[in-house]
């Protein structure tokens, strides 16, 4: 059946009618497009305009002496390793499947700008992210909407690759019946065997071990701890850790900040209204999730999360809670 929309088309990439940005990050921007039989899509890219303007911006900051022409050069470089990365998650991604994770489907080049897209499945713009997405529901009511999310990552993790890059705006929901929920992002796609030195993170989210490059550390357990961080968010609706906001641009900073100054999280139950809200399975889960120390996390894979899940909450854990079955807090 063909989709009906009110979008007016803004560009052309081959068989695509690109509509509107619906997310942009750092250094990739999103479209939701549409082909010649109505159906929709997500084509990412790289955002060349914007890699340009943070190069240059790193490069003031330094007082660099560089010229015009030497900071476009090293702009073009950034750009070209960007591409290859999004052509990576191409290569790895096409053959996945998993009902929480979009369908990768091409990778096209735009020969009339120069400019190469990742075409992907089409979900949800940036509105519908995991935190606005859970306003409103008690803490019961998150366990079924992250399982779906667990259950991805650790698909993720039995092909072979960590995310890396887990972070709210990259979760997204819909909570209508039946409700949708995906993890929009493949992050770095890092192979569990192989060299870790690409895993970055986002900053608010990222496992102490990525930040502080412990790359003998870095494993499944870490993008556990990202999305429970991710989780804890959306239960308590503060920030886990808000000191690192001074940080989240500067990766050296950020790592100097978690070795020295970052405390473990205190319960949730100091951050909600009602203390019956949270039960104490919950926040043993989520503080193990998120123990500092990789070593000491005692969740290591997706599968122990969901298998905890449904021994303390079988029927919360299976029943969503979509538009109209939401108890409010």
């Amino acid at each position: 059946m063909v989709k009906q929309t009110t979008d007016k088309v803004i560009g052309k990439v081959g068989d695509y009618d690109l509509l509107r940005d619906i997310s942009h990050s750092k250094h990739y921007k999103t479209f939701k497009a549409t082909n010649h039989e109505g159906k929709f899509f997500s084509l990412v890219t790289v955002d060349c305009a914007n890699v340009l303007l943070d190069q240059k911006k790193k490069l003031h900051e330094q007082d660099s002496q560089m010229d015009e022409e030497e900071v476009e050069k090293l702009a073009r470089e950034k750009i070209g390793e960007l591409y290859r990365e999004l052509q990576h998650v191409y290569t790895v991604a096409k053959d996945f499947s998993h009902p929480n994770l979009p369908a990768v489907y091409d990778w096209i080049h735009d020969q009339q700008n120069d400019r190469n897209f990742l075409v992907m499945e089409y979900t949800l713009p940036v509105e519908n992210n995991i935190f606005a997405a859970t306003e409103g529901i008690t803490p019961i009511q998150t366990i079924s909407v992250f399982l779906p999310q667990f259950d991805a990552t650790g698909y993720l993790h039995r092909q072979g690759y960590l995310h890396g890059n887990l972070r709210a705006n990259s979760i997204r929901a819909n909570m209508e019946s039946p409700p949708v929920i995906k993890i929009v992002t493949f992050g770095h796609l890092v192979s569990l065997d192989g060299d870790k030195h690409g895993i970055k993170g986002t900053g608010f989210y990222v496992a102490p071990e990525v930040a502080l490059r412990r790359y003998d550390q870095i494993g499944p357990t870490s993008d556990l701890y990202s999305l429970a961080l991710i989780w804890r968010y959306c239960i308590t609706r503060k920030l886990p850790f808000v000191s690192r906001q001074m940080y989240v641009n500067d990766a050296e900073r950020l790592a100097q900040h978690i070795e020295k100054h970052e405390a473990p999280l205190p319960p949730m139950k100091n951050h909600v209204s009602s203390f019956d809200l949270i039960p104490d399975a919950m926040e043993y889960l989520i503080s193990k999730l998120t123990e500092p120390d990789p070593l000491k996390r005692e969740f290591k894979t997706s599968q122990d999360v969901e298998n905890y899940c449904f021994e303390n909450w079988p029927r919360e854990s299976r029943e969503m809670p979509i538009a109209g079955t939401i108890t409010t807090r």
